[in-house]
């Protein structure tokens, strides 16, 4: 009988030791610890897929740009084209219409 009693309070004692509760704390902050790495790693592969978006985006905006550009520079030599056509035909025109 005493020796399960002392075996009793032994276990009753290791449950309520310092050092014991100091390893269940460890172990259950080394938890969070790994939770919270899992979060970071998540978000971080959250905001490098959102970083690769918007550098698609801007290269799309930039082509964008590029191709207003070059209507806007090419569009005086057009201009230029249709009135210089219309200026030589319309006489032209006019002249077959009187013959």
């Amino acid at each position: 009988m005493f020796v399960c009693s002392a075996a009793s309070n032994a276990d009753q004692g290791f449950d309520r030791d310092p050092r014991r509760t100091g390893l269940r704390d460890g172990s259950t902050l080394a938890g969070e610890a790994g939770k919270t790495m899992s979060e970071v790693t998540l978000a971080v592969v959250r905001e490098t897929g959102t970083m690769a978006e918007i550098a698609a985006a801007s290269t799309e905006h930039s082509r964008g740009i590029e191709q207003v550009n070059l209507a806007i520079t090419g569009s005086p030599a057009g201009f230029t084209t249709n009135v210089y056509t219309r200026r030589t035909l319309t006489p032209r025109v006019s002249r077959l219409r009187a013959a």
